[in-house]
């Protein structure tokens, strides 16, 4: 058991060393090497409703929000939390709140608002970046995230410290609340959510940095593949931030049963 630790120790070493100075195939593959043996925690909410937030960038009222695709995930995307570069995935909060304070609005920021439906509740999700002795509030549920199963048993003492020591880890890359770790963090969305390396995970939920201490709400990240088949629009919101509180402008009803990118929004005052 000491000597899986220190392995693994050896192998954080260098991938921090490489996260500073190397190139993300480098990290990705340090990243991999570290994860052998860990288990992650499969997701116990599942959310019926997500929500993504956008920033009128000339920060006015004028109307930049028209078609659907000016929520979704951008084709060519720079590297973020859970995405390489040119790799998308889409971010939404579990709810408005989160998306505010993700936002980061200030006084007279202008921003809309998309609820999504994940018409297919049992998508397959892990957690990442919470500690396995973790207690915390999704929605009205209370989680203890040690406590749920894992995406593989735990059967001897080495599995269960393995998956302390990378949990450990998890929690200081995904309550980061800088760049710092982007290559680190958006190597592991590589892993879980693209096709191309094997797998089968539809979405990643993980700690939303600026909700950390002030209530419920976490942040998911979905497949681009699931994100396509099984998210729809339901409804839009615009707001104008005055003295520190969302003002509505303006809203709006999606009336397909199928996602369409080019469906023109019709806001309402």
């Amino acid at each position: 058991m000491i000597d899986s630790i220190e392995k693994k120790e050896k192998t954080k070493a260098f991938l921090l060393e490489k996260n500073q100075s190397g190139g993300l195939e480098e990290v990705f593959s340090l990243m991999k090497e570290l994860l052998i043996g860990y288990s992650a925690v499969d997701n116990p909410g599942r959310s019926s409703f997500v929500y993504r937030l956008r920033p009128n960038e000339d920060n006015t009222e004028t109307e930049r929000f028209k078609t659907v695709s000016d929520f979704w995930f951008p084709n060519s995307p720079p590297i973020n939390r859970l995405n390489w570069p040119e790799e998308p995935v889409l971010y939404c909060s579990s709810d408005m709140d989160t998306c505010f304070l993700e936002g980061r609005v200030k006084d007279g920021d202008s921003v809309a608002i998309c609820k999504f439906a994940v018409r297919n509740e049992q998508f397959r999700s892990i957690n990442l970046g919470f500690r396995s002795d973790s207690s915390f509030t999704c929605q009205t549920q209370k989680i203890n995230w040690g406590d749920y199963r894992r995406s593989k048993l735990s059967k001897t003492k080495v599995d269960i410290k393995t998956n302390e020591y990378i949990d450990e880890f998890l929690f200081d890359v995904f309550t980061e609340p800088t760049t710092q770790f982007y290559k680190i963090s958006s190597s592991v969305g590589k892993m879980y959510l693209h096709n191309d390396q094997g797998s089968s995970l539809d979405a990643i939920s993980y700690p939303s940095v600026k909700r950390l201490g002030r209530g419920p709400g976490v942040n998911w990240a979905f497949s681009p593949q699931f994100a396509v088949e099984n998210i729809v629009p339901t409804e839009f919101y615009k707001y104008v931030i005055k003295q520190g509180k969302p003002s509505l402008i303006a809203s709006a009803e999606y009336r397909q049963d199928h996602l369409s990118l080019n469906a023109e929004i019709e806001w309402h005052s």
